[in-house]
């Protein structure tokens, strides 16, 4: 756990081509870089000239294996370390505490409770070694993957993929298990590098993200109104193809949402977008905010 990363961060660190961010951080003793290395009683320049002398994934593993103080006990104590950097009673607590603050500052998410959830979240895969717990409304029951199903009706009763500009486009419910719109395979939707146009991706996901709020207000006492407040978006890969989005929302975070609207007439509600294209390529990851008020 981690040596992988290592590798793949000092390779663009000696091309030169690491992302400034990752520039920063890197090999610092304030950063999970530094614990790793010290761990290991590693230099900088030491593992720096064994990647660059050894060259393939396996010889640098091998070298590594061969050290000393690359033991088993070792790396077995390192592992159970690694997940537990930033959290309390660990190295880093308080680099954590201050990254959610900066860095992460856009995480609310709360399965990050460490350095290594933290960049799972922050790179998209969070959701790959921790799925997230399904949500049901106690009273329509709605999951945060919502099925393929008929789509919700509109406030005026018309169904969100007939939205006039949800029409325009040719949203469609999706027929992909886990997804609940799409859009098709069309030249159409193509930006000038032939991949899914942005725009689309995020019209895409909004959409989504208003399904799944109207699914678990449909069953509601009172007529409400919502908007769309704020939207932040993280384009992973280019997208080719038919585009299927999944909206996906905490059970604490829905039950806070509603509890809110219920005793304040108002309340906001953060729904996660995750859009994939055909070959399954992970292409966005949207959070979109609603404002959501009662009608008077």
């Amino acid at each position: 756990m981690w040596l992988p990363r290592f590798i793949d961060k000092a390779r663009h660190h000696l091309a030169g081509t690491l992302e400034a961010g990752y520039q920063r951080a890197f090999c610092s003793p304030a950063g999970a870089d530094g614990v790793f290395l010290s761990h290991f009683k590693l230099g900088k320049g030491e593992i720096l000239e064994a990647i660059q002398r050894e060259g393939s994934d396996e010889a640098i593993a091998r070298w590594f294996l061969r050290r000393p103080d690359s033991s088993e006990g070792r790396i077995a104590a390192w592992n159970e370390l690694a997940p537990n950097i930033g959290k309390p009673g660990y190295p880093l607590n308080r680099t954590f505490a201050l990254g959610l603050k900066s860095l992460y500052a856009g995480c609310s998410d709360p399965r990050v409770d460490s350095g290594f959830t933290a960049i799972a979240w922050d790179e998209g895969f969070l959701d790959e070694i921790l799925p997230r717990e399904p949500v049901r409304h106690a009273e329509s029951g709605p999951t945060a993957r919502p099925r393929p199903s008929p789509a919700a009706p509109a406030a005026d009763g018309v169904t969100i993929t007939e939205l006039p500009f949800n029409r325009l486009i040719g949203m469609e419910v999706s027929r992909r298990e886990g997804s609940i719109f799409s859009l098709p395979g069309d030249t159409r939707y193509t930006n000038h590098l032939g991949h899914v146009h942005a725009s689309a991706l995020l019209a895409l996901a909004e959409a989504a993200s208003g399904e799944l709020l109207k699914r678990a207000l449909e069953n509601g006492e009172y007529d409400v109104l919502p908007v769309v407040r704020r939207v932040e978006a993280k384009f992973r890969n280019p997208a080719v193809g038919a585009v299927y989005a999944a909206p996906a929302v905490s059970e604490a975070d829905m039950q806070e949402f509603l509890a809110a609207l219920a005793a304040k007439a108002r309340s906001f509600l953060e729904i996660r977008v995750d859009v994939h294209d055909e070959a399954g390529t992970h292409a966005l990851i949207a959070k979109v905010e609603w404002f959501v008020s009662r009608k008077r």
